[in-house]
């Protein structure tokens, strides 16, 4: 392994390192050999374990375990949980998915924290495998099939406070070594581990890749399958890697023109700059970008992208929605208040005697309460509406003048506005208040509405 970690350059003599542990056997023959080494590389050993919550007392014994597994060699031990369950309600992803974002943030956070120069993980040749089957069978090209590297920047970005540089390295010191190795290894040290009992579990994957695919293709296929695989993720990787570094120049320089670019770069030059944006570079994303050049792309809720013919992608503003029908109607009491599609108003109803002269300030206007009347709706904007601002010497489209006051289109159809009985419009959110409701000295009743949106 000390060899590995020199010819790959995984860690520099004297460097910190967080050693991610879930108390398997693979993690746990990672803390060893790391542990065993470290004295005589002098590095700076911590443990980090996170705890996903998901298998109930196991999961909270093998935080136990790891914890003392920690103590027993006198390392700082690092650990968090959280509720996987409710991210992945929450964010639309998998159990397996969400305690992978979950746990990649607690490290890269715990890495930058504790000032570690590499997270070392316990991935090993069988995971690159099984990896290759995963991604052959969601689909992916060829950059998927590279595999996992022996080093690469954190997947976690550091937040934007972040001032301390790029954060640590992700290493994989095991990435030669079969999971069988590492059995046998664990079984000589007598070197203690848990099981997970979800890695037997059918319902993920994973799982049937490694017990039920895998055995087949080896056994009426290939005998040598792994090593096969081995060798086609390499060269695979090598090639994606090449046309990585074309598409980074190209960045840098934009020549020659796009058009000119070998497809493969200009698909890796769109997935890189689609990442840049905090965007996931699926297959029809890229594809559609690469062949529609100046098309508003759709990449989910609210995430649109647009290439320009010379391959420069930019987010783009979404089309503006459906206009929204649904109303409220409300009784002005002396005092209230009210809840509408997330934005609450709320008014009062006092007479006015005139010497102070009230001026609106943002989320509060005044106007003649006998004017608005005792009934009004609050609603949204529809074609069609007319509204004439404080000064303006008469009504104008509404269009125009959410246009003039440049509010984006895809905002226009969520502003609210009120509108007395009669149909006339009082107040639209965002803009002065109605001209024909101001408060003039003929006023005898003042309506102070206030308003605020929620987030």
């Amino acid at each position: 392994m000390a060899s590995t970690i020199q010819r790959h350059g995984l860690i520099a003599p004297g460097q910190k390192v967080l050693v991610a542990v879930s108390g398997g056997c693979d993690s746990m023959v990672l803390l060893e050999l790391l542990h065993r080494l470290a004295e005589r590389y002098e590095w700076k050993l911590a443990v980090a374990h996170f705890n996903h919550q998901l298998r109930g007392a196991e999961s909270d014994a093998d935080e136990v375990f790891v914890r003392h597994q920690a103590q027993l060699r006198n390392l700082p031990f690092f650990s968090s949980r959280g509720d996987v369950r409710s991210w992945a309600r929450q964010h639309g992803l998998s159990l397996e998915m969400a305690a992978r974002e979950l746990r990649l943030r607690f490290l890269a956070d715990t890495g930058r924290q504790w000032a570690a120069a590499a997270v070392a993980l316990a991935h090993h040749a069988d995971d690159q495998v099984e990896l290759f089957f995963l991604r052959l069978l969601r689909g992916t090209g060829g950059e998927g099939l590279e595999g996992m590297r022996w080093k690469s920047p954190a997947p976690v970005p550091a937040p934007e406070t972040e001032a301390s540089g790029p954060g640590p390295l992700w290493i994989r010191p095991l990435l030669d070594l079969s999971r069988a190795s590492l059995r046998r290894y664990a079984e000589l040290r007598a070197l203690p581990f848990r099981e997970d009992t979800t890695n037997r579990s059918p319902r993920i994957l994973r799982n049937r890749i490694r017990h039920e695919l895998l055995p087949l293709l080896e056994a009426h296929y290939q005998p040598a399958l792994r090593p096969a695989i081995l060798r086609l993720m390499e060269l695979v990787g090598a090639e994606a890697a090449a046309v990585r570094i074309w598409a980074e120049q190209w960045l840098r320089t934009g020549q020659p023109a796009f058009d000119q670019l070998p497809e493969a770069v200009q698909r890796a030059a769109l997935r890189l700059q689609l990442r840049r944006l905090g965007q996931a570079p699926t297959w029809d994303l890229v594809e559609q970008l690469r062949l529609y050049p100046q098309r508003r792309i759709n990449a989910g809720p609210a995430r649109w992208y647009i290439r320009d013919p010379a391959g420069r992608v930019r987010p783009e503003a979404g089309p503006p929605g459906p206009f929204r029908s649904a109303e409220l109607t409300l009784a002005l009491t002396a005092r209230g208040q009210a809840i509408f599609d997330h934005v609450q108003v709320r008014w009062q109803i006092r007479p006015h005697t005139a010497p102070p002269r009230l001026l609106g300030k943002p989320g509060l206007e005044y106007f003649d309460a006998d004017r608005v009347g005792s009934l009004i709706r609050l609603r949204h904007w529809r074609p069609g509406d007319r509204f004439q601002p404080l000064g303006m010497p008469e009504p104008a489209k509404l269009q125009d003048l959410f246009t003039a006051r440049r509010v984006p289109p895809a905002e226009r159809r969520q502003r609210l506005l009120a509108e007395t009985a009669r149909g006339e419009i009082f107040w639209v959110e965002g803009l002065p208040p109605g001209e024909s409701f101001k408060l003039t000295p003929t006023t005898r009743r003042r309506l102070r509405w206030q308003w605020s949106r929620a987030g």
